[in-house]
């Protein structure tokens, strides 16, 4: 939970008002609300919604090190995200490692 703090403390400010998916204090609930507000309000021709599956379960872990690099200097803050990384799942009472994707 410390991690995802510090983490998010960094990166939320970059996201754009619009965004709902994963933000703390935002649900799917208040994405419907702003499109029905939208769709009410303006004139709208179409809606586009663009969900790309699996996109977590094939994150390159070297390619996300070096965006995180961009932004964290701390290389213990850095070591605690690799570790999470890497710890691999728990599945039906069976361990996976994980050489891609976040948990």
């Amino acid at each position: 939970m410390g991690l995802a703090r510090i983490l998010e403390a960094i990166y939320e400010q970059d996201f754009l008002d619009f965004s709902y998916g994963f933000r703390p204090n935002r649900s799917g609930h208040d994405a419907l609300r702003a499109i029905n507000k939208t769709i009410i309000k303006d004139k709208i021709n179409y809606i586009v919604d663009a969900d790309i599956k699996g996109f977590f379960n094939n994150v390159d872990h070297e390619w996300m090190m070096k965006f995180i690099g961009h932004r964290i200097a701390d290389p213990n803050i850095k070591r605690l995200i690799v570790r999470f990384l890497k710890a691999g799942i728990m599945e039906r009472g069976r361990f996976e490692a994980t050489d891609k994707g976040t948990a």
